[in-house]
């Protein structure tokens, strides 16, 4: 299985459990090669990894021992080629094509997704973050700073929020999603 693969399962057995979040799947991603091997895993080797509700491991590894690894691989394979088919990018952590500058953040996503070019993030890049709700000030004072970064060639990279975040169209930059395209935890109007 690759890891692209083996991340989005990882992603769609964590997504109902409490407590497994980005960080806890990423520290299960570099503990164990496989869903098999979290199936298979005793709760002593299940006590190494590093995440911070050990109860929700031991949850999702029942949840797995239950439905089988074949039902969350069947499942993430689908969601891998609904995204192929929008154009949209993905690399998991430890891929070829996952940013080495970005991999190497303490909570890097497990799973990155994007449109166009990734390769302007390994050079010069500036996050946008801020307010959903923006004074008019304060949303002129961003668009002319992300403009004029984009404008000397660094990348500016959002999260695709509504406000600040939420950049408008029409100037190139990268816009990084903790979660996939068909997970709606941002407003519709951010899509």
């Amino acid at each position: 299985m690759n890891r692209l693969l083996y991340a989005h399962s990882l992603r769609l057995l964590a997504e109902p459990v409490h407590g497994l979040g980005a960080a806890s799947q990423l520290a299960i991603l570099n503990a164990l090669p496989s869903l098999e091997a979290l199936a298979a895993a005793t709760d002593e080797e299940l006590q190494l990894i590093p995440v911070s509700r050990k109860d929700a491991l031991v949850l999702a590894r029942t949840r797995l021992q239950k439905h089988g690894s074949a039902a969350y691989v069947d499942r993430a394979a689908a969601v891998i080629e609904e995204h192929e088919q929008a154009e949209i990018r993905m690399a998991a952590i430890g891929d070829t094509g996952y940013p080495e500058l970005l991999a190497r953040c303490v909570n890097a996503p497990p799973i990155l997704y994007w449109r166009g070019s990734i390769g302007a993030i390994e050079r010069s890049g500036a996050a946008v973050v801020g307010t959903r709700e923006p004074t008019p000030v304060g949303a002129a004072v961003a668009e002319r700073v992300a403009a004029h970064l984009a404008a000397a060639g660094v990348a500016v990279i959002s999260g695709l929020a509504l406000g600040i975040g939420g950049l408008p169209g029409g100037r190139r930059h990268l816009v990084e999603r903790g979660c996939d395209y068909g997970i709606s935890k941002f407003p519709r109007e951010s899509h």
